[in-house]
């Protein structure tokens, strides 16, 4: 089940709950595919993919847009905690 759209006052919705974007992307709209969780297969409707696209592919279209910073919140997590994408 896609989302009906995405929103940038989702970020505000989450902080308010205490949650990240992608924990209320779950909550909103779970994954359908084994393996990906909510915020990755948001990308995956989207047709963004990581590890052939350019940043400018966040930006095609407003909603597209809307994903860039938790993909950015993502990476610095990953990196503050000193882990690969993968774990």
């Amino acid at each position: 089940m896609a989302l009906k759209r995405l929103i940038k006052e989702m970020y505000a919705e989450a902080r308010k709950r205490g949650i990240t974007f992608s924990e209320l992307l779950a909550q909103e709209s779970p994954s359908q595919m084994e393996g990906l969780d909510a915020f990755e297969f948001a990308l995956m409707e989207r047709d963004i993919n990581l590890k052939r696209d350019t940043v400018e592919r966040f930006y095609r279209t407003k909603e597209d847009s809307i994903l860039f910073p938790e993909f950015i919140n993502r990476n610095v997590r990953i990196g503050i905690a000193g882990l690969s994408a993968q774990d």
